[in-house]
């Protein structure tokens, strides 16, 4: 009995060792995976790297597994150690946390260009012509990529290739210069006003953003020309207080009345709602001749994260998917991981004050100046002809060798396809419509919708012979050269012989020169007076005077100013010519003269040009009126009696001339015969060389009456105006009165202006 308990003691020790002995090991055993995926567009070698430590190079498409497993439980981080020459790669899926199993999907995808795009809609246009417009932009650096050409990019129609021989793929880059677009520009304004948000930084964000809108100093508008605003604020409520406007005032009103809201913060509502307020879209084909392009943004302020709960990240960051969002935080508390996902790294600003805040926004001003001027840049119109004929069938534009696979990576979209017809072909010419003078210019021509070899001619027509035409020897190409100094019109016409059909191209010569706007040439001006100069400038660069060096001279007074316009009155006395000399950023010199007069005023008193006596000036003695020195030799007559004569009832200093030709037209009759005539007789004056003397109105008349003594030879006689309603104004030189009389003789005074 004893022997069979110690047989049992011994088993039972035997397995509770076993037991602890399995324990043990099952610890002590750790359990590890590898970590891998696959390699897409390689040209070369890559050499990845987990951790930081573990290294991996790759140097064909397809799967990889980095040599070190990693534990259970332990993360993985899988980045780029070294790209291949020429290519960027870019890992997705590359983090994470090893849990229980192999990892087999990391991604590394490498390409050329890191772009994405924005696109503007699909249309077709008949016979069978499909379109669509988009903008491609460096996701590194948010700027448009110009230079891309229709082998760039991949377009598949309802998963087949469009390919440039059977469906005559053409890829335009739009030329603002050829193919002015209207442009629209809608943004929305969104501030955050949650209670985190103190009083007084409310207020300065407030002052901020007035200052996006309308300048603080001049009150003027700061918009562009076809930019609209809209505000909205966001507590736990998204709220619009201002619609789309271009009214600073409106703007401005709105955001003076923002005041605090409550505790929560929708930011993520706040941006959803913001996004849809626009539409980025444009006509779609460059055979249309309504061509617009509609382009918004969004601006957020907030000095919080979402803490409302209403809308998700993810509804936020699809919302926003494929439009410009810009967000600025406040605030260091604010987590910036979730707004760089929404927005992009390089579209969220941290400010830690509000000068920053000022500083970015005056950015944002700049670059929308620029964007409104150069919006073309990187938009590119492609159109084909497709084949189909019915249905909605589907078309996918993407870059080719793009390391960007993202959702902004391709273009997607349907088209109406019912009762489209086969294209027919037509010539179209390539190249700008103006030219400036010496300047050459390319222009191309092609047959579209055809593959077939084209035979073409070339007509210049150009009746002022501002341009000289020099064809290629392939037919496609010809240089233009604008060989006159002359503005003017001509219009090339390129003939395809095999098809028998033609197009037009019209240009335009402009000569780049600079013109003296003011003065005008010959002027004269009085010593002392103002003197207002201006020029204009037309450049082929930039349009103006924009960047150039400028210098205005005398040949009397030497250099005299710098300016594009300004005044003076210091000119000495004498003749000058006046030339304004201009280098351009390339150092293109154009130069203009004039010539202008400046002499000693003149004063009451003075001998008048014709050699008669001054008793009036205007313009600071500039000009003014002169009296004959002496009476005409003889007593005359008014005429007209009793008549009503249009025009000749001025009375004011100035209508005097114009009283007296108004007499001589109506060819009155003297009331005796035998009479000489007033007005007649003046109108045949002449003294100096000057035979533009007229009879002085009535307030002429009494201006040499006040001046009688300086004048001369007067006396007290009684003198006839040309002034009249039904009876003339006559005006004794005895008494100064001045009354009507008609049947009378009364002497002559001759005067005339200068």
């Amino acid at each position: 009995m004893s022997s069979f308990k110690s047989l049992l003691r011994h088993i039972s020790l035997i397995l509770f060792i076993g037991f602890l002995s399995g324990c043990i090991d099952e610890t002590d055993e750790t359990l590890s995976y590898s970590v891998g995926g696959s390699v897409t567009g390689l040209i070369g070698s890559v050499i990845l790297q987990n951790n930081g430590e573990d290294t991996l190079t790759v140097s064909i498409d397809g799967d990889f597994s980095f040599d070190t497993p990693i534990a259970d439980g332990e993360t993985f981080d899988v980045t780029i150690q070294t790209n291949p020459t020429g290519k960027t790669c870019e890992v997705s899926n590359g983090k994470g946390t090893i849990a229980g199993s192999p990892v087999n999907n990391v991604s590394v995808h490498c390409g050329t260009h890191n772009m994405s795009l924005v696109g503007y809609g699909i249309s077709t246009k008949a016979p069978s012509i499909v379109g669509t417009a988009y903008h491609v932009f460096n996701k590194n650096t948010g700027e448009p990529v110009a230079g891309l050409n229709a082998d760039d990019f991949n377009v598949l129609e309802d998963g087949v290739i469009v390919n440039s021989l059977g469906h005559f793929k053409v890829l335009e880059p739009i030329d603002i210069d050829s193919s002015p677009i209207p442009f629209y520009l809608k943004t929305v304004l969104a501030i955050d006003i949650s209670a985190s948000l103190s009083l007084a930084d409310l207020n300065l964000v407030k002052d901020t953003v007035k200052a996006i809108v309308m300048d603080p100093s001049s009150g003027e508008s700061r918009l562009l020309s076809n930019h609209q605003i809209a505000i909205y604020t966001f507590d736990a409520k998204v709220t619009q207080i201002a619609s789309f406007t271009s009214d600073v005032n409106i703007l401005t009103t709105a955001i003076d009345n923002i005041s605090r809201g409550g505790s929560s913060t929708n930011l993520y509502g706040a941006i959803a709602t913001g996004v849809n307020q626009w539409t980025n879209e444009t006509s779609v084909s460059p055979l249309s001749t309504d061509n617009f392009i509609s382009h918004g943004n969004m601006i957020v302020i907030t000095n919080s994260d979402d803490t409302s709960g209403l809308v998700t990240e993810a509804a936020a960051n699809t919302a926003a998917l494929n439009k410009e969002l810009k967000i600025f935080t406040i605030d260091n508390n604010v987590s910036l991981p979730a707004l760089e996902r929404i927005a992009g790294a390089q579209n969220v600003f941290p400010a830690t004050d509000f000068s920053q805040l000022s500083t970015q926004f005056d950015q944002i001003l700049s670059r929308w100046e620029d964007y409104s001027n150069t919006y073309t840049d990187g938009l590119y119109f492609l159109n084909y002809a497709t084949k189909k004929r019915a249905g909605s069938p589907s078309m996918d534009i993407s870059i080719i060798d793009n390391v960007n696979i993202g959702p902004d990576s391709v273009l997607s979209g349907n088209f109406n396809a019912n009762g489209l017809t086969d294209v027919l072909p037509e010539v179209v010419i390539q190249g700008v419509h103006n030219v400036w003078d010496g300047e050459t210019i390319q222009l191309s021509v092609f047959t579209q919708w055809s593959n077939d070899p084209a035979n073409y001619t070339w007509d210049l027509n150009d009746p002022l012979g501002l341009l000289s035409l020099e064809i290629d020897n392939d037919l496609n190409t010809a240089s233009i050269t604008a060989v006159g100094t002359a503005a003017g019109n001509a219009m090339v016409t390129i003939t395809d012989h095999n098809w028998g059909i033609n197009t037009t191209h019209h240009l335009k010569v402009n000569p780049n020169r600079i013109l003296i706007s003011r003065p005008l040439n010959n002027s004269t001006f009085a010593e002392g007076n103002l003197i207002m100069f201006s020029a204009e400038r037309t450049d082929r660069e930039d349009g103006g005077f924009t960047g150039d060096s400028l210098q205005w001279s005398s040949s009397l007074d030497g250099d005299i100013d710098t300016r594009e316009s300004f005044t003076i009155d210091t000119l000495t006395i004498g003749t000058h010519i006046i030339t304004i000399t201009t280098t351009d950023n390339k150092a293109q010199v154009e130069s203009a003269t004039i010539t202008i007069e400046v002499i000693e005023p003149y004063k009451i008193g003075d001998i008048g040009p014709a050699g008669g006596i001054v008793f009036y000036i205007t313009d600071n003695g500039l000009h003014g009126l002169e009296a004959a020195p002496e009476d005409l030799p003889n007593l005359y007559e008014y005429g007209c009696s009793n008549r009503l004569i249009p025009g000749a009832n001025g009375t004011e200093i100035g209508t005097g001339a114009e009283n007296t030709q108004a007499i001589i037209d109506a060819e009155c009759e003297p009331v005796y015969a035998g009479n000489a005539m007033a007005a007649s007789a003046v109108a045949s004056y002449s003294l100096g060389g000057y035979s533009d003397w007229f009879l002085p109105s009535k307030d002429e008349l009494n201006e040499i009456y006040l001046h009688k003594d300086v004048v001369g030879g007067l006396g007290s006689l009684n003198f006839w105006s040309s002034s009249r309603v039904y009876l003339p104004w006559f005006q004794n030189f005895g008494n100064g009165y001045q009354y009507h009389y008609s049947e009378r003789l009364g002497r002559v005074r001759p005067v005339r202006a200068f």
